[in-house]
């Protein structure tokens, strides 16, 4: 009864992987593989998640319970289906999730991230800080209308020097330009590739971002000294996450961010290895031409006496990075943030000599915005920067780390004054600005208040903010 067992299950395999005319001619032979082929069946790979296959001995199968097709590799049996493959994830649903807002369901990834504990604590965080930070930026929206008058903003371009990735103010006072140009010192980095997290790093990072907003959030402005670190964790690398994420909280839709290279032939000359030093005097001789001004930056600009001679020859301190970001809000025009990452001063700035006419010019009407900008323009090292900007905008809003009184006076600018001015915080004293603190005494009842934070002395409530228009 065995053998006859084991020939009819022979026979029903065999039709089963052969087909039935093929049954009966393979049924010796298959009657010797039965054996071998439950051997088989029995040591085949274990699905993951599933536990491991007890070690079985072979026993006489009955005639009602072949084996599964599945479990042979035969040309002829169809192939197993393939789990689906979730595709890329949106930088605009990134921006959702970095700045606690809920995305649409159905991307895989996506609905695990945002189903853990720790993402639902960064949104409970993220929305009741909102609240607070929305009012501030409503009474800047109230000035604007009233104060800030644009009519021709919608053909503008907004320049933001020294800008960190302070999108917040940026939009909320000039809602209508359709280009954004900013620069800083910080890095363009990119944003975080969150498929690739597990939880605990994907907790981590959401740490790392609510680091990255504590300053903007309370005092309405970036620290420099701390965006070094912040904004070089291993998942929150540079401005465009920060940038990303302030525009999913202002309700704008990211279309799409890219890295960008104005001056490409720069960028391959700065990045090739140096040329070789074969000893000891090439070496001296390459250092004294370095102090002596004789470099090798680009052509057309005039040679400048290096500082640190010990820094390679032929290369910035700091090469560009940039990425350009296409967004709008629903239902309304595409706009363009272009942020640069760069040392602005004039000694740097001789590696890129078509930077701030490329960054700052094109013949369209330009707006500046200069806030909390550590009085940079104050310093001689950045009067290149400080020239382009009085040549480029007609309106400037700043406040006093912007350009000094003097110099928006003698440019031809007209100056209406608000809130107060107060003497620039330690250790910033040696930019007091006496002729402004008159300005403001002068103009006594005239200076109308402001009250939202803007600047360094926000927080406790003594703003003080300067809007120059060109004379016509």
């Amino acid at each position: 009864m065995q053998r006859i067992a084991r020939r009819l299950l022979s026979v029903g395999v065999t039709a089963a992987v052969l087909g039935a005319p093929l049954a009966l001619r393979a049924a010796e032979s298959y009657t010797a593989a039965v054996p071998m082929l439950m051997a088989q069946a029995t040591q085949s790979p274990v699905t993951p998640g599933t536990p491991a296959a007890r070690p079985t001995v072979p026993t006489t199968p009955t005639p009602t319970a072949p084996p599964a097709p599945a479990t042979l590799s035969a040309p002829s049996a169809a192939p197993m289906a393939q789990p689906a493959v979730a595709g890329p994830i949106s930088p605009n649903t990134i921006a959702q999730v970095l700045a606690g807002v809920t995305p649409a369901a159905g991307h895989p990834v996506v609905d695990r991230l945002v189903a853990t504990p720790e993402w639902k604590e960064h949104r409970e965080w993220a929305q009741s800080r909102w609240l607070e930070v929305n009012r501030r930026l409503d009474a800047m929206r109230t000035w604007r209308d009233v104060e800030l008058r644009i009519p021709d903003g919608a053909q503008r371009t907004l320049l933001y020097p020294f800008s960190g990735p302070d999108f917040l103010n940026a939009d909320a006072l000039f809602p209508t330009h359709p280009k954004l140009v900013f620069f800083s010192l910080e890095r363009a980095g990119t944003l975080p590739d969150i498929a690739r997290l597990d939880n605990a790093q994907f907790a981590r990072m959401l740490g790392d971002v609510r680091h990255a907003l504590s300053d903007i959030f309370e005092r309405n402005y970036f620290i420099t000294s701390y965006m070094t670190t912040q904004l070089t964790k291993p998942q929150i690398r540079g401005t465009v996450p920060i940038i990303a994420l302030m525009m999913a909280l202002t309700g704008q839709r990211i279309v799409s961010i890219e890295p960008i290279d104005p001056f490409p032939a720069l960028t391959a000359q700065y990045n090739a290895p140096p040329p070789p030093r074969t000893d000891a005097k090439a070496r001296e001789a390459t250092a004294a031409g370095d102090a002596s001004g004789t470099t090798d930056a680009p052509a057309a600009t005039p040679a400048v006496k290096a500082e640190a001679p010990a820094r390679a020859v032929g290369r910035p301190r700091m090469p560009l990075s940039a990425a350009r970001i296409v967004f709008s809000k629903p239902g309304g025009p595409n706009r363009t943030l272009d942020y640069y990452g760069l040392d602005a001063t004039d000694k740097e700035l001789r590696w890129y000599p078509q930077f701030l006419e490329m960054a700052l010019g094109g013949g369209q009407p330009s707006t500046a915005l200069i806030k909390s900008a550590s009085y940079l323009l104050h310093d001689h090292q950045f009067a290149g920067t400080r020239s382009a900007i009085l040549k480029a905008a007609d309106i400037i809003v700043q406040d006093d780390t912007g350009v000094p009184l003097r110099l928006l006076k003698s440019a031809g600018y007209t100056v209406d004054l608000y809130g107060m001015y107060m003497i620039p915080i330690k250790p910033m004293t040696y930019a007091t600005q006496p002729d402004l603190e008159v300005a403001y005494r002068d103009a006594g009842s005239k200076v109308k208040p402001i009250d939202f934070p803007f600047g360094y002395h926000g927080k406790s409530g003594k703003s003080g903010l300067i809007l120059a228009r060109r004379k016509s």
